[in-house]
């Protein structure tokens, strides 16, 4: 019993280590003894054996049986106070530990997020919010990242209206029509950039325009991109060169009428290019401005130099069509020609002017061979002008001048006849007096009178870069007795008459015996009963304008016999045999081709087998060639023929 009460009190003390200790050793200890006892046994006392066996299950049990009474004891009130002390100190401190941890966190979190604000993302234009048209304006991007982070990849879109041209800068890269971008690259934390941009300001009227910007950027914290959008305003008021019209109110049908163009240089800059643009309309016939051409396709004219504080005055000469009381309106422009040949536009101004009825009533009537009032002639052609004026006033007119200007590559000028009058060759007119025709003396209220002329156009003709030709004319005259506003010599205009020409589409054949593209045979000349071979090329020309789905029909005659040799320079070729006949098609024939451009051309082998008795000068190894096409430039349809191919215009001799 006093090893119990030791085993007892060992496993309530504090210190349990005694115990374990214990336990070890015991069991140690009666490991041991079960060994010995294994390894000497006592064979002559088996009971004895027995016995003890039985005594250790005995002892076994017991000491389980005292270990579960020992820990129904209960604890001592202070040691159980002490555990529960210790405990709690652990999971306060635990939990206070995970409390600070938590808003240790959401203070981090917060502090980042609110480093990062995008109202902080400022984008400011600083510069004149008022400028005048002709004039620059300049201004200074600010771009502030009042934030605690960074910004990362950072570029700036600035989208401008077309009365903005902005000035090229090292910083500046193209953008989308109307835009153009700056890369503002990285951005620390509180960092501002700024760019000074410059704009060219064009605007006809006094207006409102917007700056408009994009800013595109990444914060360092955010793994999203974020656009800044804002809006500049810009007040476009006036113009540095104002410009305006004037004329005579009242004009009648033809009545050649001076405008009066006044520029004012408003500014401390010289203009030294600008330009004048006039909007011909249909009713409006310009004459002349007295200005140098920037070029023959446009209506745009060269203005020289205008110093700072100069006005200038230019003239522009033209008449007006339409009804009788119809208000007409010439407008014109003042402006540059930017850098892609785009006018822009720095002031413009316009002018009416009513249509009363006409005090000479003068028009042309033109005829090509038979056909009258023609607008398309062919090289070569005649033809025939008549010009008719009438005085519609209540008074007679005297002394009065006729004169046609005609204008055109195609004139052949050595043909030109005028009846009673003179043609200037130097300045491509003719002119009419009283003196070559009585009506022009005196023209009565009501009274008629004419007068004609003709000339030929070119048959062959080519000019480099001038595929689609015109000729004009335009009648005008004039008397001292109408009063003038703005003119000594009051004149009346016809209406402006274009005669379109023709292309000149020529076809040449040829033929040959002795040929390098196709072996031919047979006797030369040919023989009855014997067949002999011969070549046949066909080149084609064409000098002024485009010939679109050309076809080209060969009739061959029934004793022909067709080879299925051909060459062609392009196109395409089919033969009928039932019918014997060969087209040729092209898609296009070009302006130039056979002049300045290689032919197009054809050549095909046929064979012939002359009859018993038949002349040979007789033979016809062409019935007929026949063209078809549409001619774009006078917009019709083109039909050409051409006679036969005879065997005696055959050579002997290659091509």
């Amino acid at each position: 019993m006093s090893a119990l009460r030791d085993l007892h009190r060992k496993l309530h003390s504090i210190d349990n280590k005694a115990l374990v200790e214990r336990k070890n050793s015991l069991d140690d200890y009666s490991t041991k003894e079960t060994n010995r006892e294994k390894s000497v046994p006592d064979k002559n006392n088996s009971d004895n054996l027995k016995l003890k066996n039985k005594e250790e299950e005995i002892s076994k049990d017991t000491p389980n049986k005292e270990e579960n009474q020992l820990n129904e004891i209960p604890l001592d009130s202070s040691q159980e106070n002490s555990f529960f002390k210790r405990n709690i100190k652990i999971i306060l401190i635990t939990f206070l530990s995970l409390i600070f941890l938590v808003v240790a966190g959401v203070f981090y979190v917060k502090y980042k997020q609110g480093s990062f604000e995008q109202e902080n993302v400022l984008i400011e234009f600083q510069g004149n919010k008022e400028v005048r048209s002709g004039e620059k304006l300049a201004q200074k991007l600010i771009i502030n990242n009042n934030n605690r982070t960074a910004l990362k990849n950072t570029k700036i879109k600035i989208i401008f209206p077309e009365e903005l041209r902005p000035v090229q800068a090292s910083f500046i890269e193209s953008g989308p029509a109307g835009s153009f971008y700056i890369n503002t690259g990285d951005m620390k934390k509180f960092e501002k950039k700024s760019y000074e941009i410059q704009f060219s300001v064009y605007s006809s009227f006094d207006s409102q325009v917007y700056l408009n910007t994009e800013f595109s950027y990444m914060p360092e914290n955010f793994n999203s991109n974020f656009v800044k959008e804002t809006t500049h305003l810009v007040d476009i008021g006036g113009s540095v060169v104002s410009f305006s019209l004037v004329s005579q109110q009242e004009a009648s049908f033809g009545e050649t009428v001076k405008f009066i163009g006044v520029l004012n240089n408003n500014s401390d800059t010289s203009f030294d290019n600008l330009i004048l643009e006039i909007n011909k309309n249909n009713f409006f016939q310009f004459e002349s401005s007295g200005l140098e051409k920037i070029s023959e396709s446009d209506d745009r004219f060269r203005i020289p130099t205008l110093k700072n504080g100069e006005k200038m005055e230019v003239e522009i000469l033209g008449g007006f069509t339409g009804e009788v009381n119809s208000i007409q309106k010439l407008s014109s422009r003042i402006g540059i020609l930017g850098d892609d040949e785009k006018f822009l536009e720095i002031s413009s101004a316009e002018e009416v002017v009513k249509i009363i009825p006409s005090r000479i009533g003068i028009t042309q009537k033109i005829n090509a061979g038979s056909n009258s009032d023609a607008d398309v002639v062919g090289a070569g052609e005649s033809l025939g002008y008549t010009i008719n004026f009438r005085n519609n006033t209540s008074s007679p007119l005297t002394d009065l001048i006729l004169i046609e200007k005609i204008e055109g590559d195609l004139i052949d000028e050595s043909t030109i006849k005028v009846n009673n009058g003179h043609y200037n060759q130097e300045n491509k007119e003719i002119i009419w007096k009283a003196s070559d025709v009585p009506a022009l003396k005196v023209l009565n209220p009501g009274q008629s009178g004419s007068a004609t002329f003709k000339f030929n156009t070119k048959k062959d003709f080519f000019a480099e870069n001038k595929k689609n030709h015109i000729i004009t004319s335009r009648s005008r005259i004039s008397s001292l007795n109408i009063n003038s506003n703005l003119l000594g010599n009051k004149e009346i205009s016809s209406e402006k008459e274009e005669v379109k020409v023709k292309t000149n589409l020529e076809v040449l054949t040829f033929g040959s015996f002795d040929d390098t593209i196709f072996d031919n045979y047979g006797p030369v000349p040919v023989v009855s009963g014997e067949e002999t071979s011969i070549t046949i090329k066909v080149d084609l020309k064409n000098n002024f304008n485009k010939v679109r789905d050309f076809k080209m029909l060969i009739k061959l005659p029934s004793g022909i016999t067709w080879k299925d040799k051909i060459s062609k320079s392009s196109g395409e070729v089919n033969f009928n045999p039932r019918a014997n006949e060969l087209t040729w098609n092209v898609k296009a024939i070009e302006p130039g081709v056979g002049y300045d451009k290689p032919v197009e051309e054809l050549l095909f082998q046929i064979a012939v087998n002359p009859q018993v008795n038949q002349t040979i000068n007789d033979i016809k190894l062409i019935n007929s060639i026949t063209l078809n096409g549409y001619e774009e430039f006078i917009e019709e349809k083109i039909y050409l023929q051409k006679d036969g191919f005879e065997i005696n215009n055959v050579s002997e001799n290659g091509f």
